[in-house]
C-alpha cells in the first residue's frame, strides 16, 4: 500500500490526549518495516487507546504497530524534528491484547474453524488470522467452513480486510446466505458426465502427442522392515474408497462419460526385484514408469511399482493421470496410505470415515449449478476482465513456435536466499499482500519487460476445494485462474502490488466458474500452437508440507526421472521451505534453450531484490541485467575498433590509380575505362569545378545518366574538395527544386537534355556536353582539394515524414572506414568484376563505387540489377535488394559467373538466400544492414548454407550497435528493443534540420565521452551468440523494393488533393513476397484512382506512388480510439463486401454442411463458413466426429483447428467403409 503518513498523523492528532505527532516507517530489524507513531501530550494515552482510536478511522494497514510517548521531540539545529534521533519503540509501545474468549455464536464458530484449520488449542477474539499462521490455501477452507457452519457466503478478500476474529465476525452479520446447494449423490443408473476440467483434459488427449505431460508421479524410498501385505492392502483400500481411481472414460452418442469399476477393483502394482543390480537398473525402471502411457478408455488411471533394492530397502513409484487427480489429491492419497498402512500393520481395521460424496457426484453437481443464475455474475466478471487481452505473451524464444504444441519440456531449480525471502515477506506485510501476490507482481514485471507488453496474463492454479464435502476426495478439482496484470503508465512497484492484489482477490471471488467455461466465454483465437488465454503460469504452494508416515520405515524422496514435458511455455513453481522461497521453472524445449531460461530466472531474482528494497521504483526502470551480461551486450559485442589511416575518399582512388594506371576501372556497353583514364577525366572536372568556386563544404548537384561520365563527375566533385548531391533525373521537377534549395546547391553537373528537368535558375550548371571543350582544356593533374577527413563527401536525400525529403550529410572519414572494412571482407577475385547497378540516390552506391575503385577492382555499369543476365559481361560480385534477386532467381537470370551476392535495403527471406545457394554456382550470400545515417552499412551477416533464419549480423569495423529500451538502457539478450548505432560511420546530421538532427542523433551513454548515437527506429534483438536479428520498424517507416519510405510523406502529399481526407498509407503483403503500398482515405465519394495516382506522380518519385487507393467512409478504430491499421481491408473488390453464401459442392461438403447445421443450430452452412465462427467448440467437435463416423467420414480432432473452413475440412476428410466380422 502507498501510505500517506500525514493522513495518519492528522487522524491521530484528533485524539484529545495527543498534542504533537510524527509517524514514520522504521526498519529496526532487517526486512521488518513497521509504522511507528511518536506522540507528545499531557494525557499520555496508552498504545491500546491510540490503536483503537485509529482503528475506527483508518484501514488496518494504516494503523501503526507501535506508539511511543515523548515529553518533547528531538530537534535539528534548524529547529525541525530530528527524525533520525527518534528512539526505537520499547515493549510498552505495543498494544498488548491478552487472550479474550470469543463472544457470541458467530465468534465462537469462527474460533472453532480457525482452531481446527490452524492446529491451535484456542483462538481469541483479538487474534489475527495471518499472524497465527494462516495463508491463502487455508483461506479457501475457512470460506468453505463458514459456508457450511454459518450458512454465509463470503469472499476471500473479506478476510484480508478483516483478519482479526472479532472484526470478521462483525462483517459476517451482513454476509449473504450461501447460494449453492449441497452436493448430493448422482444417479448411477444414468450416464455420468465429466466435470468441465476432465472434459477439457479428455479433449486435449484426443489431439494426441501428449506423452507423460499430464502424469502425476509420486516416489518414496522405504528403508526398514516393510510389511508388504499391509502396503498392498492399503493401496487396494485407497482405490476402493475413491471412485475416481476406478474411473475410465468412454464415448456414447458423441459424448464422453465416466465409467466406474466395482469396489473390488485392486490397485495395479507391478513388483521388481533389483537387489544387487546397479543404480542404472532403478533409473531405467523409473524412466519406464514415467513414460508409460495411460489408456483413458481401458484404464487403470492409477498404477504403481514396488522396487526391491534390498531386504530393508524399497522404492515405491505411484503414478496417476491428471484426469482423476491433482496436487491436493496427492496429499490425500499419501495421508490415507499412511493411516491405512499403520492400521493394517497393527492388525486393525480401516480407520478412515466413509466419504460423504464421490467425484462423479461433484461432476454432476457442477454441471447443474454452472448453468445456474448464481454464476452469471462470475461469467460477466471474466468476460469483462479478459476482453481485449493479448492472445499471446510474446516472450523472446530461441526457436520459432511450432504450429502444434508438442509438450516437450525440461526444468531447472530456483532458490531465493533467506534474506531475500525475509525482504519479500516484509514487503508483503507493508502492502497487505500474500507472498503469492508479491511474487506474481515480480514475475509479471519480468514477463512484461521480456515481451515488451504492458498487458500480461498469467495463469495460476487454485485448489477449488471450496466445499467441505470434497476436501477429502481424490479427483481432478483444481481450477485455473487467468490473472491479467496491468503494467501500463509506468507504475511503481507499490502500484503494481496494489493492482495485483485487487485482481487476485477479484479472481478468487469469482473462482467458482470453471476455466473451461471462461475459455468458451472469452472465445480466444483457436490455435494448436499454444494454450488459450495465457501461456505462462505461476504455481505457488503455501500449504505446510505434511509428509506421509509409515510405521517402522524411514521415508525419503526417491530421485525422479528427468523432466521431459511442459504444459505451458513457462511455469514458475514456488513454495516456502525453511525460511526460503524454493522451486523451479518448467519450460517448453521447443521454444527455449536452458541457458535462456536460466537468464530469465536470474532476471526474476534481481527484480525481486529491487522490489523488496524499494517499492517506490518504477517497474520499467528495474534492472534486469547483471554486470556480466551488461558488459557483454554493451562492450564485448561492440569491440570493433580498427586503426585505419585517415584520408579522403578521392585520395584512396588516386593512390590506386597510381598503383594500377592501366587496369580497367569501368566497363560499360563494350567501353573500357582504365584507372588512368578515369582519373584524368575526373581531374579535369575537378579543375573546372575549382574555377567555379567549388571547395570544401560546397555542395554540387549531379544529375546525369548512368554512364562512365557519371562516375567521373562524382570523383571530380570530390577531387575539387566539394560534396556531391545526387539528383535523380526521374524525380518530379518540384522535388528536385526542393532538394536544390534545401541543400544550398549552387552548381549542378548535368547535360543539356537533363537540364530541362531542373527548375529554371535554381542553380548554376556545368553541362558536360555543351562545356565539353572547356573541360577538356583543363589540366589532367589532380588539384589540391583542400578537403580533409572531417569535410563532407556527399549528401543523400531520403524520404521524410513531414512530406519533404531530408538530406543526410556524410563525411569523408565515415566513408573511408567503410572502404577499409570492405577491403577486408571482399576478396580481390570478387572485386575483379563488381556490378554497379544501384542508383547514386541510394547509399548502397557508395559501397559499390568506392569499395571497388579504392582497391583496384572493376565496375560493370548496368541500368539496374535485372540486366544482369543480358549484360554480356561476367560479374562476380553484386549488391541488390532481395526483391530484385528474387525476380532474377525466378526468371533464371543469375549467371553462373556470379559468386557473391550482398543483399541490402530490405529484409532478406531465408528461402531466397537458400534458393540462391541451391543454384550451385553462388558461393556467398551476405545480408548487410545499415541506414544512410550510418554511411550505408552498419552490420553484416554471411548467411550459412541451410540456415532457416537470416540475421543482420554483427557491427562492422569501428561501429557499435546497441539494443535499448525506452529509457535508453540495454535490454537483455534475446529481448526486442530499438536499435541504436554509434561509431565512425555516423552522419553529421540532416541538412538544414537542426531540430530533426537533435531528435535522431544524441549523446551516447556508452563508450568514450563525447560520442553520439543514432536512433534507427528499427526493432532488433541480440541472440545468445551476439548476432543481431532484425524485427521490423519501430515506427511506420517502411522499405519497399529496397526504398526507404516514410508513409507520412506520401500521406502529406495525398492530403493536398481536394477530394481526400485523412489519408493513411501502409505496406501490405497479402501474398508472400508481394509487398505493396496501399493508400486508404476518407471522402464523401470515391475519387478516380487515375486522378490520385497522377496527383502523387507529380509530387513524389514513382516508387512512392501507392499501388492501390481504398476509399472508406470511416476508419476502423481500436478501443483507444486510434485507427486500427490491422483491420483495414484488403484492397480488392470482393474484400469490401460481406462474404456471400456459396453452396457446398460435392457429396462430402453437402454431408458436412448438413451435420454442421444440425449441431450448430444454424439454417444453412456454406462452403466458405468457419466452424468456430459459427459457434463451434471443442465438445461439439467430438459429437461431430461421431456423426461423421456414422456416415462413413473420418477426420482427426486436430483437423478442425488446422482446416476449420467447410470446404477445406471436406478436402481433408477421409472416406472409410466399416467392416463387421
Amino acid at each position: 500500500f502507498r501510505i500517506e503518513l500525514g493522513e495518519i498523523e492528522a487522524r491521530l492528532a484528533e485524539h484529545p490526549g495527543v498534542r504533537e505527532v510524527v509517524v514514520l516507517a522504521r526498519e529496526d530489524a532487517a526486512g521488518d518495516t513497521r509504522l511507528v507513531a511518536y506522540c507528545t501530550g499531557d494525557g499520555a494515552p496508552g498504545a491500546e487507546a491510540l490503536r483503537a482510536h485509529l482503528g475506527e478511522r483508518l484501514p488496518e494497514y494504516m494503523v501503526p504497530a507501535a506508539y511511543v510517548q515523548l515529553e518533547r521531540f528531538p530537534l535539528t539545529p534548524g529547529g525541525k524534528v530530528d527524525r533520525r534521533a527518534l528512539p526505537a519503540p520499547g515493549d510498552d509501545a505495543y498494544a498488548r491484547r491478552g487472550h479474550e474468549a470469543p463472544v457470541g455464536e458467530t465468534e465462537r464458530a469462527l474460533a472453532e474453524i480457525w482452531s481446527e484449520l490452524l492446529g491451535l488449542d484456542r483462538v481469541g477474539r483479538w487474534d489475527h488470522f495471518f499472524e497465527l499462521g494462516g495463508h491463502s490455501l487455508l483461506l479457501v477452507q475457512v470460506v468453505s467452513r463458514i459456508r457450511e457452519v454459518l450458512d454465509a457466503e463470503v469472499e476471500i478478500g473479506l478476510v484480508f480486510e478483516r483478519p482479526v476474529l472479532k472484526e470478521l465476525a462483525e462483517a459476517l452479520a451482513s454476509a449473504r446466505r450461501a447460494d449453492l446447494p449441497p452436493i448430493g449423490r448422482a444417479d448411477r443408473s444414468a450416464p455420468l458426465p465429466l466435470s468441465f476440467a476432465q472434459q477439457r483434459l479428455w479433449f486435449i488427449e484426443q489431439l494426441g502427442s501428449l506423452g507423460s505431460t499430464y502424469h502425476i508421479p509420486g516416489r518414496l524410498r522405504l528403508r526398514g522392515d516393510m510389511d508388504r501385505e499391509a502396503l498392498v492392502r492399503a493401496l487396494d483400500r485407497v482405490v476402493a474408497r475413491h471412485e475416481s481411481l476406478r474411473t475410465t472414460f468412454s464415448v456414447r452418442g458423441g459424448e464422453p462419460e465416466q465409467r466406474i469399476a466395482p469396489e473390488t477393483t485392486r490397485f495395479h502394482l507391478v513388483e521388481h526385484d533389483l537387489a544387487g543390480e546397479a543404480r542404472e537398473a532403478l533409473e531405467r525402471v523409473m524412466d519406464e514408469e514415467a513414460a508409460a502411457p495411460f489408456d483413458l478408455e481401458r484404464g487403470p488411471l492409477v498404477r504403481g511399482r514396488l522396487v526391491r533394492l534390498a531386504e530393508d530397502d524399497h522404492v515405491l513409484l505411484l503414478t496417476m493421470h491428471h484426469i482423476v487427480s491433482d496436487g491436493w489429491s496427492t496429499g490425500v492419497l499419501f495421508d490415507e496410505l499412511g493411516r491405512l498402512y499403520a492400521a493394517f500393520r497393527a492388525g486393525r481395521d480401516d480407520p478412515l470415515p466413509p466419504l460423504p460424496v464421490q467425484y462423479a457426484d461433484y461432476a454432476a453437481w457442477q454441471r447443474r449449478w454452472v448453468q445456474d443464475q448464481v454464476l452469471e455474475a462470475q461469467a460477466g466478471y471474466w468476460t469483462r476482465t479478459l476482453a481485449g487481452a493479448p492472445e499471446l505473451l510474446e516472450l523472446p524464444a530461441d526457436h520459432p513456435r511450432p504450429s502444434r504444441q508438442d509438450y516437450a519440456g525440461a526444468s531447472l531449480r530456483l532458490k531465493l536466499d533467506a534474506e531475500l525471502t525475509a525482504g519479500l515477506k516484509a514487503l508483503s506485510r507493508r502492502h497487505g499482500t500474500t507472498l503469492f501476490m508479491t511474487l506474481l507482481a515480480g514475475w509479471a514485471a519480468v514477463l512484461g519487460r521480456l515481451s515488451g507488453q504492458d498487458d500480461v496474463v498469467v495463469g495460476t492454479p487454485t485448489a477449488n476445494r471450496g466445499r467441505r464435502e470434497i476436501e477429502g476426495l481424490i479427483g481432478f478439482f483444481v481450477n485455473t485462474l487467468a490473472l491479467r496484470v496491468d503494467l501500463s503508465e509506468q507504475p511503481t512497484v507499490a502500484r503494481v502490488l496494489a493492482r495485483v492484489k485487487a485482481r487476485a482477490l477479484e479472481a478468487q471471488a469469482n473462482q467458482d466458474i470453471p476455466f473451461e467455461q471462461v475459455v468458451e466465454l472469452v472465445k480466444p483465437e483457436r490455435s494448436l500452437s499454444h494454450t488459450p488465454l495465457f501461456q505462462v503460469v505461476l504455481n505457488w504452494s503455501d500449504a505446510p508440507r505434511g509428509g506421509v508416515e509409515l510405521p517402522g520405515l524411514r521415508l525419503a524422496g526417491a530421485p525422479g526421472a528427468q523432466q521431459t514435458t511442459a504444459k505451458f511455455d513457462l511455469m514458475l513453481m514456488l513454495s516456502e521451505a525453511d525460511g526460503r522461497i524454493v522451486g523451479g521453472v518448467e519450460y517448453a524445449t521447443s521454444l527455449f534453450e536452458r541457458a535462456t531460461v536460466e537468464r530469465h530466472a536470474g532476471y526474476l531474482r534481481r527484480v525481486l531484490e529491487q522490489v523488496a528494497g524499494d517499492d517506490a521504483r518504477v517497474v520499467d526502470r528495474l534492472e534486469l541485467l547483471d554486470e556480466a551480461e551488461r558488459r557483454r551486450v554493451v562492450e564485448e559485442w561492440n569491440a570493433t575498433g580498427a586503426g585505419y589511416p585517415a584520408s579522403c575518399v578521392h585520395d584512396l582512388f588516386r593512390a590506386q590509380a597510381a598503383r594500377t594506371p592501366e587496369a580497367v576501372a569501368l566497363s560499360w556497353r563494350g567501353e573500357r575505362w582504365t584507372y588512368a583514364g578515369l582519373e584524368a577525366r575526373a581531374n579535369q572536372l575537378s579543375n573546372a569545378l575549382r574555377r567555379r568556386g567549388v571547395g570544401p563544404e560546397v555542395r554540387v548537384g549531379i544529375c546525369l545518366p548512368r554512364t562512365p561520365e557519371l562516375l567521373a563527375a562524382i570523383l571530380g566533385v570530390l577531387g575539387a574538395g566539394g560534396a556531391y548531391v545526387p539528383l535523380d533525373p526521374a524525380y518530379p521537377r518540384e522535388r528536385l527544386g526542393y532538394m536544390l534549395e534545401d541543400a544550398s546547391i549552387a552548381l549542378v553537373v548535368t547535360d543539356e537534355a537533363l537540364a530541362e528537368r531542373l527548375p529554371e535558375g535554381a542553380a548554376a550548371l556545368l553541362l558536360l556536353d555543351a562545356d565539353r571543350g572547356a573541360i577538356a582544356a583543363e589540366s589532367a593533374d589532380a588539384p589540391e582539394s583542400g578537403a580533409g577527413p572531417g569535410n563532407l563527401s556527399h549528401v543523400i536525400f531520403t524520404s521524410g515524414s513531414t512530406g519533404r525529403p531530408k538530406g543526410v550529410m556524410i563525411r569523408h572519414s565515415s566513408v573511408v572506414v567503410l572502404l577499409h572494412w570492405l577491403r577486408e571482407i571482399v576478396t580481390d577475385e570478387e572485386r575483379s568484376a563488381v556490378l554497379f547497378s544501384t542508383s547514386i540516390n541510394f547509399d548502397v552506391s557508395v559501397a559499390e563505387i568506392f569499395g571497388t575503385l579504392a582497391w583496384g577492382g572493376k565496375l560493370v555499369i548496368a541500368e539496374n540489377a535485372l540486366e544482369l543476365a543480358t549484360l554480356g559481361e561476367e560479374v562476380v560480385y553484386a549488391s541488390m535488394v532481395p526483391s530484385a534477386a528474387a525476380e532474377l532467381l525466378a526468371s533464371g537470370g543469375i549467371p553462373a559467373c556470379l559468386k557473391t551476392l550482398n543483399m541490402a535495403g530490405e529484409a532478406l527471406p531465408s528461402a531466397l538466400a537458400q534458393g540462391l545457394y541451391a543454384l550451385g554456382t553462388v558461393d556467398k550470400v551476405g545480408n548487410v544492414y545499415g541506414p544512410t545515417e550510418d554511411t550505408t552499412y552498419s552490420t553484416y551477416h554471411l548467411v550459412p548454407r541451410g540456415a532457416d533464419q537470416v540475421l543482420i549480423g554483427t557491427p562492422m569495423a569501428n561501429a557499435q550497435a546497441y539494443v535499448l529500451d525506452a529509457h535508453l538502457q540495454p535490454v537483455p539478450i534475446g529481448v526486442a528493443g530499438e536499435l541504436y548505432l554509434a561509431g565512425d560511420g555516423l552522419a553529421l546530421g540532416y541538412v538544414s534540420r537542426p531540430a530533426m538532427t537533435a531528435e535522431r542523433f544524441f549523446p551516447c551513454p556508452f563508450g568514450a565521452p563525447g560520442g553520439r548515437m543514432y536512433r534507427t527506429m528499427d526493432r532488433a534483438r541480440r541472440r545468445a551468440d551476439g548476432e543481431l536479428e532484425y524485427l521490423g520498424r519501430a515506427d511506420f517507416q517502411v522499405k519497399v523494393r529496397g526504398y526507404r519510405i516514410e508513409p507520412g510523406e506520401i500521406e502529406a502529399r495525398l492530403a493536398e488533393h481536394p477530394g481526400v481526407r485523412a489519408p493513411i498509407v501502409l505496406v501490405r503483403e497479402d501474398a508472400p513476397g508481394d509487398r505493396r503500398l496501399v493508400a486508404y482515405y476518407l471522402a464523401d465519394e470515391p475519387a478516380a484512382v487515375d486522378a490520385l495516382r497522377s496527383h502523387l506522380a507529380d509530387r513524389v518519385p514513382g516508387y512512392m506512388v501507392p499501388a492501390a487507393f481504398v476509399w472508406l467512409q470511416a476508419f476502423p478504430l481500436t478501443p483507444n480510439g486510434k485507427v486500427d491499421r490491422r483491420a483495414l481491408p484488403v484492397p480488392e473488390g470482393d474484400a469490401f463486401a460481406a462474404r456471400r453464401y456459396e453452396a457446398p459442392v460435392g457429396e462430402v461438403e453437402e454431408a458436412l454442411a448438413a451435420l454442421w447445421a444440425e449441431l450448430l443450430g444454424v439454417e444453412r452452412v456454406g462452403r466458405g463458413d468457419n466452424f468456430f465462427e459459427l459457434g463451434g467448440h471443442s465438445l461439439l467437435i467430438v459429437r461431430l466426429i461421431e456423426r461423421m463416423r456414422q456416415r462413413g467420414l473420418q477426420a482427426e480432432v486436430g483437423t478442425f483447428f488446422t482446416t476449420p473452413v467447410l470446404a477445406e475440412l471436406a478436402a481433408a476428410t477421409r472416406h472409410f467403409q466399416e467392416v463387421r466380422i
